[in-house]
């Protein structure tokens, strides 16, 4: 009787820590990014002047991508209500699944105008640097690493790819 609980106890406890390190992750990976601001006036040598004409710009875009990201964030719900029903319906799956795809659609075009009025608002200098930030992001010589440097990828990466800060 005592050992049945304490197997019991056991795995809560252990089931308390699995979800203590991954569920933080699941919430995070879906929310828009944070304003990196800071960070392009910093690498782009940002004129007073060119901060104060991009800040409302940026703030609008983040206001918009809030938005679209909780409408994304609810049909996903849908879709996992959705894919938890039985028996499973391909048909409303399917257009649940065209649902998402058109608002990510909208995330992808709202961000390209977004980079573009930026770009507009840039000098040659500038721009080039910014444009190059973009492709960068877009196409990453390198697979990205996680998020967590105590992770073991990290080194497997290091290892692999012969980077920097090999051990």
């Amino acid at each position: 009787m005592k050992r049945k609980y304490v197997v019991i106890l056991a795995a809560i406890f252990i089931g308390g820590l699995v979800l203590g390190f991954r569920l933080p992750r699941f919430f995070t990976d879906h929310r828009p990014p944070p304003d990196p601001s800071p960070f392009l006036s910093r690498h782009l040598e940002l004129s007073p002047s060119q901060e104060e004409v991009l800040k409302p710009l940026n703030q609008e875009y983040f206001q918009q991508m809030r938005a679209l990201h909780a409408q994304l964030e609810e049909e996903r719900r849908t879709l996992g209500r959705l894919l938890a029903r039985t028996p499973l319906d391909r048909e409303r799956l399917h257009a649940q699944v065209d649902r998402i795809v058109v608002l990510q659609t909208h995330v992808q075009r709202l961000t390209v105008d977004h980079l573009v009025t930026v770009s507009e608002r840039l000098e040659p200098r500038q721009r080039k640097e910014f444009i190059s930030l973009i492709q960068k992001k877009l196409a990453p010589t390198e697979p990205p690493l996680p998020r967590d440097r105590n992770d073991d990828r990290w080194r497997l990466f290091r290892r692999h790819f012969n980077t920097a800060g090999n051990q």
